[in-house]
């Protein structure tokens, strides 16, 4: 049998940072908090602003501060990337683009948007 590789546990070894429950909104890993309205069922432009890329998105954290959100959707094109590139610019977040995403591996990408002023990892993803 041949064993696959754990993407999520090594992301998680890579980084040191730990997977959370709050939502994966990239105002909140900016700094400047979730505008979500549960009471109103009003949306937050965080959460909602990157269309389809924004698939499988989970919010992660280091040393109890925002480190990351991982977006792993089946697929994007240059719209997709354009409204990601103008948001992380105007939020002053970063973002990378690999094929090691661990939702259905072989289907769909890693998209690691990452908050201001993290230090470089180390260690690369190979």
């Amino acid at each position: 049998m041949v064993e696959t590789m754990n993407w999520e546990k090594c992301y998680q070894e890579r980084t040191g940072a730990q997977i959370s429950s709050d939502r994966a909104c990239l105002l909140k890993l900016a700094g400047e908090g979730c505008r979500m309205d549960r009471v109103n069922f009003k949306l937050c432009p965080g959460c909602i602003t990157l269309g389809r890329i924004y698939d499988h998105a989970s919010y992660w954290t280091r040393d109890g501060r925002p480190y990351s959100v991982i977006l792993q959707p089946y697929g994007t094109n240059i719209e997709d990337l354009k409204s990601l590139t103008w948001i992380c610019e105007t939020l002053g977040l970063d973002f990378e683009i690999n094929a090691q995403s661990w939702w259905c591996p072989g289907s769909t990408l890693l998209i690691e948007v990452r908050a201001p002023a993290q230090p470089e990892d180390p260690q690369s993803w190979q």
